[in-house]
């Protein structure tokens, strides 16, 4: 599951900001591997439109760790947790962190804003495929289970 700023289509990626709360991909990893991974533009870059579509990776920043299981992450159900504040965000799987990011207002701004939740499988691309066109490996349909979504705010926290 993963999360971009409500401002995107308005602005353009990365400036919008984005989250991969949770994120398997086929070429760079397997199913008992999950990436956390945050993306931003860092506007202090010495280009003269950063992080726009005709000038990226320009000021394209982003921020990636991961963790490897013993087993299939596709066996069970397990817990995805992220801890987001004004200064940092933590991820979390079944409770164990594997994923911190200090939050520089000064080039992080994307990460003060509002921000969409998005859970969805996506199939296809050039993510994770190192570019190639599908093989015949792949399985269809692809199912993704859901037990609950919880959203909390800290009380005394800003909108």
């Amino acid at each position: 599951f993963w999360s971009l700023g409500v401002n995107f289509p308005t602005v353009d990626w990365p400036r919008s900001g984005e989250i991969d709360f949770m994120e398997m991909h086929n070429a760079f990893s397997n199913e008992r591997t999950t990436h956390f991974t945050i993306h931003w533009c860092d506007e202090t870059v010495d280009t003269p439109e950063p992080c726009t579509r005709d000038s990226l990776p320009a000021g394209w920043i982003y921020e990636t760790q991961y963790k490897t299981f013993d087993s299939s992450l596709g066996d069970d159900f397990h817990v995805f947790e992220a801890e987001w504040d004004e200064d940092k965000i933590v991820g979390k799987i079944d409770g164990l962190v594997y994923f911190t990011q200090l939050i520089d207002p000064a080039t992080m701004e994307e990460f003060q804003k509002e921000f969409y939740l998005i859970l969805n499988v996506a199939m296809g691309g050039t993510l994770g495929s190192n570019n190639q066109p599908p093989n015949g490996t792949e399985t269809y349909p692809q199912t993704m289970l859901v037990d609950y979504v919880k959203v909390y705010q800290r009380v005394g926290a800003s909108d």
